[in-house]
């Protein structure tokens, strides 16, 4: 017998409806937002997706050029645990590793430190990565240049 393929769920399940919409660009979680009109660089990410449920978003979006915020909570999912952690130290954002065996450990809990990649608030201390930040800096510059565009 062969089945019909399944569509992809489309409709959010959440209370309230598209609570929050994320893009998953190279391993890692892009906030995104409603729109009137696709742009080019949201044309070529892919469908945006309900944070919570993952239905995929029917209708345009842009994104938001900021990292993503941590849900209250959340739980890390990734394999493995914790791949790379994100805080904001005073005006900028850092990356770093759990543990405290570096020269700049910082709380992840006083300073709101979350992953990277599926957005679950750290519960510890945190060793930062001047060298991996400085490479997510040089990208995210490459990226605004392209919307401003």
């Amino acid at each position: 017998m062969i089945w019909p393929l399944r569509k992809r769920r489309s409709s959010c399940r959440c209370v309230p409806s598209w609570p929050a919409l994320v893009v998953d660009s190279d391993g890692g979680l892009l906030q995104a937002e409603p729109a009137e009109r696709h742009s080019i660089l949201t044309a070529t990410l892919g469908p945006a997706r309900c944070f919570e449920c993952r239905a995929i978003y029917p209708r345009p979006f842009s994104l938001i050029l900021t990292p993503p915020q941590p849900p209250k909570g959340a739980v890390c999912k990734c394999d493995p645990r914790w791949p790379e952690l994100m805080v904001k130290v005073g005006p900028q954002w850092y990356l770093g590793h759990p543990g405290n065996d570096g020269q700049y450990v910082v709380d992840g809990i006083a300073e709101e430190a979350f992953c990277r990649v599926c957005a679950a608030s750290f519960l510890g201390e945190m060793t930062l990565d001047l060298a991996a930040t400085k490479r997510w800096l040089n990208v995210s510059v490459k990226h605004r240049l392209l919307v401003e565009q």
